[in-house]
């Protein structure tokens, strides 16, 4: 579903004089589309509407459900099945090309569109300031600029596809798009002209740029499989060649989960009969069994699920989901994962570093992947004089350089925009003991300080 935010237009000049000079008073309206793959595979989806989207960090909506932007601010989001539909907003793929030259009337510009796949033609003609200064008043008024484009198909000729007279005032850059579909076969030539004669005279402000042109392919793409979002904003509110980044606060993919837990409590009820169900959770364990098992982004089209100690990860999970202090006055789940996997590795790397998350190690052996977890467990053997050789035991110390007393540890802070922070640690007896000795551990999707 899309979402529109509108706001009521603010009130005109009560002059006839002033309706006309804001009627005539030239703005650039473009709009900005960002379109967004936010993950592989079905997630949960935007978390909180408007509330949950950030351009430059600057959240669209408060919590008070005033908005931070004034009009011109939808989206529209996919959460990533076989089968979603296309987003009305983006039934074309663009590609946008910086021009930046300005268009003489003797010296029309030329640029080819070598995309044998693009549909259609966007180009954009910017204005530096358009009036004219009136000699005897020094008033400033409107002023004119012809301008026309014309394309040229491989093999045919030009044809004038758009002429056009920008009347009107501004001392502020002005742009204004013009959109054409391609005809015939490419390479296509595209040409700026200006009709107008060239400003000789300082009263006259009407100098023209080719500021841009963007190649366009109209399909109706639903990225099957992808969680996609996409924004259309008034590209007013960023300035003229500011493009703003967008961020979102967003659930995570749907993964495997035993038939008898529940993500939200984290309440494993009964007896474990070994079937799985489809939720997102924020749990490690089960994080790790879908990056195994999948067969798209995981390890499922080499390794079977019957090759999986699924009960061994039922146990390391129950342990994650544990409520441990905080060290703040309240509890949270002793290990989570919140994060992305955005860069390819070798599988052992990506496994190593999520058993990681919750203390563990994963290793082949007896025909199947095994994960351990450092846990509290029951002795499995007691080791004495009585059952070591000759009774006598050796005793070994670690290097001065291995006794870290501080640990810097990085984590992501949901209080800044998940954006890194630093949390150290100190064992204050082996600083006064050893000195400061510091090593660094990156806490891969943690969230709460906590756990850091």
């Amino acid at each position: 579903r899309a979402f529109d935010m509108r706001r009521h237009g603010r009130g005109g000049s009560s002059s006839k004089s002033g309706a006309t000079e804001a009627k005539n008073t030239l703005r650039s309206s473009q709009t900005l589309r960002l379109l967004a793959l936010i993950s592989e595979g079905v997630t949960g989806g935007l978390i909180n509407s408007y509330k949950s989207l950030y351009l430059d960090d600057v959240v669209i909506q408060n919590d008070d459900d005033s908005y931070n932007y004034d009009d011109g601010v939808s989206f529209e989001t996919r959460n990533g099945f076989a089968d979603q539909t296309y987003l009305s907003g983006f039934p074309s793929v663009e590609a946008e090309q910086g021009v930046g030259i300005e268009v003489k009337k003797e010296t029309p510009i030329i640029r080819v569109v070598n995309n044998l796949d693009a549909t259609a033609v966007r180009v954009s003609i910017k204005i530096p300031s358009l009036y004219k200064t009136d000699s005897d008043t020094g008033n400033v008024k409107e002023w004119y600029v012809n301008i026309a484009i014309d394309v040229h198909p491989e093999g045919g000729t030009y044809t004038t596809v758009k002429e056009d007279q920008i009347f009107g005032k501004c001392t502020s850059p002005y742009v204004k798009a013009y959109r054409f579909n391609l005809t015939g076969n490419g390479p296509w030539y595209v040409r700026v002209r200006r009709i107008t004669n060239n400003s000789n005279n300082s009263t006259i402000n009407n100098e023209t740029y080719w500021y841009s042109m963007t190649e366009i392919e109209d399909y109706r793409l639903t990225y099957p499989n992808c969680s996609i979002l996409g924004l259309v904003v008034d590209a007013s509110q960023f300035g003229s060649s500011s493009i703003p980044r967008l961020t979102a606060d967003w659930s995570g993919i749907e993964v495997l989960v035993p038939s008898n837990y529940n993500p939200e409590t984290r309440v494993y009820t009964g007896i474990w009969d070994g079937t799985f169900t489809s939720a997102v959770t924020d749990n490690p364990a089960w994080i790790f069994y879908d990056l195994v098992i999948n067969d798209r982004y995981g390890l499922g089209q080499f390794v079977d699920v019957t090759e999986v100690d699924k009960w061994g990860l039922y146990e390391i999970a129950k342990y994650c989901d544990e409520l441990v202090d905080d060290g703040a006055g309240s509890t949270e789940p002793r290990f989570i994962f919140n994060g992305t996997i955005s860069d390819r590795d070798e599988a052992i790397n990506v496994l190593t570093a999520m058993s990681g998350v919750f203390r563990g190690m994963n290793y082949w052996g007896s025909g199947s992947l095994t994960v351990v977890c450092d846990k509290p467990s029951d002795p499995v053997k007691v080791v004495n004089r009585a059952n070591v050789v000759d009774g006598t035991f050796t005793y070994q110390g670690s290097a001065l350089s291995a006794r870290h007393t501080q640990v810097m540890v990085k984590w992501s802070d949901p209080e800044d925009s998940y954006k890194a922070a630093i949390e150290v640690v100190e064992d204050v007896d082996a600083i006064e003991k050893y000195g400061a000795r510091q090593t660094e551990i990156h806490a891969i999707g943690g969230t709460p300080r906590g756990d850091a």
